[in-house]
């Protein structure tokens, strides 16, 4: 079975309502007591709303729509990082004290959210969450690198079985 051709692309969209993105960051960090990685606010700073055809090891490349910082203004699914956190914790019970340290910045097209994990401390690694709970990247940049079709050291099962290991009993 021959591999098909992955392209990546990152599309910029109309920006929608207007604010300092360095102030959000900030405020962000004071709301939620997190600090993002840098890459990631300097993803934001470019104006990039999506990442296209995102490589997390499946059997086929997915989209991630950037959840907008403060305001919802993507038109794809109009949702803020606030707004997403606080989803994601409505639909958790038992394991809810576990994912207060799991913020949401994106989403496929199936409502699959794309998290950092700060469990380990503030070098978050990079997490799916639907239906189940994915290990994908070890940081944001490793998340773009892969996403880039860039050669990166898989993930191993030693890594995978730390990973499964730190989630819930009731997870």
């Amino acid at each position: 079975m021959e591999s098909e051709e992955h392209e990546f692309f990152i599309e910029v969209e109309d920006p929608g309502p207007v604010y300092d993105v360095a102030d959000a960051f900030i405020q962000l960090h004071q709301e939620l007591d997190v600090a993002f990685p840098r890459s990631f606010v300097d993803t934001h700073l470019s104006g990039i709303t999506h990442l296209h055809n995102v490589n997390c090891g499946g059997d086929r490349p997915e989209n991630c729509d950037l959840h907008d910082l403060l305001v919802a203004r993507c038109k794809h699914y109009g949702t803020d990082i606030r707004t997403a956190k606080r989803r994601l914790l409505d639909g958790l019970s038992e394991s809810r004290p576990y994912f207060a340290n799991v913020f949401p910045f994106g989403q496929d097209g199936a409502g699959g959210q794309y998290c950092f994990d700060n469990t380990m401390g503030d070098d978050p690694f990079i997490a799916k969450f639907d239906w189940d709970y994915h290990f994908l990247a070890r940081s944001f940049d490793e998340f773009l690198a892969r996403s880039k079709g860039e050669d990166v050291p898989p993930i191993s099962e030693q890594e995978v079985t730390e990973f499964v290991e730190r989630l819930p009993e009731l997870w």
